[in-house]
This record gives C-alpha cells, structure tokens and sequence, in this order.
C-alpha cells in the first residue's frame, strides 16, 4: 500500500534488505526526565504489565519509562534531549500493522493492545512523526465516537498517550507514543473478521484488476458477494 519508506536525518535504515526486520522492527525502552514527558490517560499504568514482564527495574520518581523504535532515538537524541538512558532489558520486538508505525507486541500476549510510535520516516507521503495535540486528544476523539457511533460499529479505541513537552512542536513530534486497543477480540466475539479496506483496491500497474479478485479468481459479481459473505 505504500510507495515510500524513506529515513530522514538523523534517522538510519537499520534494516537494509531484510524484510524480516522491517516488518518486525526492534522496539526501545528509554528513561527520560520525567519534566521532558506529559501523559493523558493511564498511560503508565497500562505499560506496568508489558514492563514487569520485561523485567524492567523500577526507575527513580524523576524519571519515566516510555517505549519507542530503537531506530528512532537519534531522533530523540537530536530534537527532544540528549538526557535518556535506553534501559538494558528483554529484547522487544513488534511487528508492523499496514499503517507501519503502529506495532504489536510481539511473543507477549499479556498485553492487549497496539503502540502507534513516532517515526521519523516519510510514508507514502509524508514525515510520520505524531504532533502532540495528536497525541493529547486521541483518547477524547475515542471516547467521543464511542459516544456517537451506532452499536454495531466497533472503533478502535485510544486509550493513553505519552507525548514529549518540548515547546517547539516540529521537535516533539519526535517523541509520542499512543496506547490503542486491539479490536480483534471483540470482532471475532461478534462474528466478524478484520480486513484493511483499502487493500481491496490495490492492483499491480501491469493488471487491470485488484489484487484481491485476481488472488482469489474473483472473477464476477456473484463470486466477490460470496467472497464477502464467507
């Protein structure tokens, strides 16, 4: 689905040619000043199970734990505050959902939720970095639509957000984390499956249909209606 996955500075592809690594990308847990950090929501609460499986030690008062992709700390490093200490703990590893900068937690299924990071990498169109008005309203947008949205429609809710007080905002989006459910669960409890609807209309520019149809000799009405009902 996209065209670009392109590092900006000071940022580095630590991957290179291996896949694997790309879509399975090594995650960082760091300890920063607690004063360069805001939260919104039980952010630190929801991370406690995810580090007491790490192992991680308990940090001082002054500072907080907030995780990130390893390859973005020279990023951090640059723009937020050279004054972080990646902490010495179990390998993380995460894999990539379509939108790439939110990951799941691999090889732990005690915690249930996704992580959307910042990432200093232009995707598709543009830099992926997560502003911090983003980051502080996402749980309010998340608790609004559940407010709204019709029973039968399940959103994917928000639940916490660490996101960096550096006042220049072009550097704080360099450092934000979103804390995001994972709608699976309830989807299957219901009966239903989750697919990335924008992948439906993906097609090779040599074809002349989508992916999808071709994979799955989709070749007229009825067997894409049938398709959808299974």
């Amino acid at each position: 689905m996209h065209r670009t996955f392109m590092p900006q500075e000071p940022v580095s592809a630590d991957y290179g040619d291996d896949m694997e690594s790309f879509l399975n990308p090594e995650l960082a847990l760091i300890s920063i000043p607690r004063g360069g950090i805001q939260f919104d929501g039980p952010f630190e609460e929801t991370l406690k199970p995810l580090l007491d499986s790490l192992h991680v030690e308990q940090q001082p008062n002054t500072r907080a734990v907030v995780p990130c992709f390893k390859s973005q700390i020279p990023a951090i490093r640059a723009h937020i505050t050279k004054n972080i200490v990646v902490i010495a703990a179990s390998p993380l590893r995460a894999q990539r959902q379509s939108s790439l900068r939110t990951v799941s937690i691999m090889d732990n299924s005690e915690f249930p939720y996704h992580l959307k990071l910042a990432t200093t990498h232009v995707i598709s169109s543009t830099l992926r970095t997560i502003y911090p008005w983003t980051a502080s309203t996402s749980r309010e947008v998340s608790e609004l639509l559940k407010e709204i949205a019709p029973p039968e429609l399940l959103i994917i809710g928000e639940i916490a957000s660490a996101r960096s007080s550096e006042k220049n905002p072009d550097d704080a989006r360099h450092l934000a984390v979103i804390v995001r459910e994972d709608i699976e669960p309830a989807a299957r409890r219901n009966g239903r499956s989750v697919i990335v609807t924008s992948t439906l209309f993906e097609m090779s520019h040599r074809a002349d249909q989508s992916n999808v149809e071709r994979i799955f000799h989709l070749d007229d009405a009825t067997k894409r209606q049938n398709w959808f009902k299974e």
